[in-house]
């Protein structure tokens, strides 16, 4: 089977590290896996390295007229069977495309944790009725594909976690010292979260969260650039936001 994964950024993100996992996956079950991109990245570095072909287009905003054109030569001459996008930008460039070439099989999943903007959610309601089946990553992530119109026969939930060993006892006080340092009160809840700060994922939204059930600190370490939103949210929180 010839697969080809629709990814506008082949960086090294989740979405990037999922699209890794499968197409090693399949490569290595007897498939030919191609990646379909317009910015590249660590991802790239992998498929060249691996042998997968990369077919360069845009999949930005601006592409949603011409991309679909040469995706569908480019199927036509490759034998692609399945079109598998990552994103509702990508889903619609996809669809798009079976309008020159019906050829292939789509399949849609979704990376995203929030409620697209209206105009995307407007063209994958469109769309939606083309694809064969749609992967979410978590319930929210179902309940987004339902309202942007995808039949639920057609949605699986596929979480992307991965199994953790257990935490150890804190034989050592190394966690209680870590308490003391950051001023966390040794019977106060502390959730750890170890995440990429930007809109899609959502956290943004955990410090008003927190709040509901009680006040306890919120720790944040690292560089990032989208920053302001929930450094906002942490003031009117009352939250520890550092």
């Amino acid at each position: 089977m010839n697969i080809m994964f629709l990814i506008e950024k082949a960086g090294c993100g989740g979405a990037e590290s999922f699209v890794k996992v499968m197409a090693q996956e399949l490569t290595a079950r007897g498939n030919r896996c191609v990646l379909c991109c317009s910015e590249g990245g660590a991802l790239e570095s992998f498929a060249v390295k691996n042998g997968i072909e990369v077919f360069w287009t845009g999949l930005g905003r601006t592409d949603l007229l011409d991309s679909p054109k040469r995706i569908a030569a480019f199927c036509r001459e490759r034998h692609i069977d399945v079109l598998h996008a990552q994103f509702p930008r990508e889903a619609v460039i996809a669809a798009k495309s079976l309008k020159y070439f019906s050829g292939p099989v789509l399949v849609y999943t979704d990376h995203t944790a929030r409620v697209q903007g209206q105009k995307w959610r407007v063209l994958n309601k469109r769309y939606a009725y083309r694809f064969s089946a749609a992967a979410a990553l978590s319930e929210a992530g179902k309940g987004i594909l339902l309202g942007n119109g995808f039949p639920e026969e057609k949605i699986r939930v596929i979480p992307n976690g991965v199994r953790v060993p257990d935490i150890p006892e804190d034989t050592d006080g190394l966690r209680k010292e870590q308490r003391k340092l950051y001023g966390v009160p040794e019977d106060a809840f502390l959730m750890t979260c170890l995440s990429r700060l930007s809109a899609e994922k959502g956290l943004v939204s955990v410090p008003s969260t927190a709040r509901r059930p009680r006040r306890f600190p919120s720790i944040r370490s690292g560089r990032y650039t989208t920053a302001s939103a929930a450094e906002k949210a942490a003031a009117s929180s009352a939250l520890l936001w550092r």
